[in-house]
């Protein structure tokens, strides 16, 4: 037996690198003697790999693997790349055609761009073995098991105490300037978090995902799996998006999330946000590690 974990790996993304790397120790926590390989870009991975792009390296691949492992994130949407997303899909026809079982772990759903673009992706998915991490209204998929990120099954080793520092990571989409402006106002300092672990200034989220005591008494994003490792600290936070899984997952904890900077800006509620138990609450996340490995084990073993 054999599997191919497949995501957006080797793109110096800090929350898909942290999904591969539990979805390789939840295939190593199962009894399964599996061999894996993971179809990666262009930057190296610590584990066996081919060449993602290669369309000969799939066929050879997926003729003598029995399950394709999709390890999560956000990959069925089109709003970032419509092609991306046909690219996503032709990879699962292409698994269907050789008889190799697709697994989708712990992922978002959309958003999409064009009606037609979720339609494909239902259709596409349906007869898959999938599990989430937000609720889903989509009629064929309401029997499919609801899961939190991954990445939130981790043991949570300590909470975090702030000293009035301020964590900010944004995409350039929102002004970094005008931003700070607003934040210094209200607090002693910034600082400013990254999820590359190179060409940047400040922290790379990699480098302090285990790390508790960098002083943060806020953290201000627009991306997932920043919220999710202030969560684990115990660091109250705010988003800003309408991405639905970070909407999602603002109010499971009780956080604030705006739609733009300009509505931050004209509300002061952000200025208290609390920690509301979030460290609490990861170590709950963290209790749902054996639901999530047996139904993997079940998938695969099927």
């Amino acid at each position: 037996m054999s599997v191919i974990v497949f995501g957006y790996y080797g793109f110096n993304n800090a929350g898909d690198e942290l999904l591969l790397d539990e979805t390789i120790k939840l295939l190593q926590e199962l009894s399964l003697p599996m061999p894996y390989v993971v179809a990666n870009g262009p930057l190296a991975a610590p584990n066996p790999t081919f060449n993602r792009w290669s369309l000969v390296a799939w066929i050879k691949q997926l003729r003598s693997a029995d399950a394709l492992i999709f390890g999560g994130g956000s990959i069925f949407q089109s709003v970032t790349s419509a092609w991306s997303l046909l690219y996503y899909l032709t990879i699962v026809c292409l698994a269907k055609l050789f008889q190799c079982r697709v697994i989708l772990l712990c992922h978002g759903w959309g958003p999409f761009r064009r009606v037609w673009h979720e339609r494909l992706a239902a259709f596409v998915l349906q007869s898959t073995h999938r599990s989430w991490r937000l609720k889903l209204n989509h009629p064929l998929f309401l029997d499919d098991p609801v899961f939190c990120d991954l990445t939130l099954t981790q043991p949570v080793k300590n909470r975090s105490h702030g000293d009035g520092t301020v964590g900010i990571c944004v995409r350039p989409t929102i002004d970094f300037e005008q931003l700070s402006d607003v934040v210094r106002s209200q607090y002693a300092s910034i600082e400013t978090l990254s999820c590359q672990s190179d060409g940047h200034d400040g922290h790379a989220l990699l480098d302090v995902w285990e790390s508790h005591d960098l002083g943060f008494s806020l953290v201000i994003t627009d991306r997932y799996h920043v919220a999710i490792w202030a969560s684990r600290h115990g660091i109250p936070w705010v988003a800003i998006s309408s991405d639905p899984k970070l909407v999602d997952l603002a109010n499971e904890v009780h956080q604030c999330c705006y739609s733009s900077l300009e509505a931050l800006i004209l509300d002061d509620q952000w200025k208290t946000v609390k920690n509301n138990q979030l460290f609490d609450w990861a170590n709950l996340c963290c209790g749902l590690r054996p639901n999530i490995r047996s139904w993997l084990n079940a998938c695969i073993d099927h």
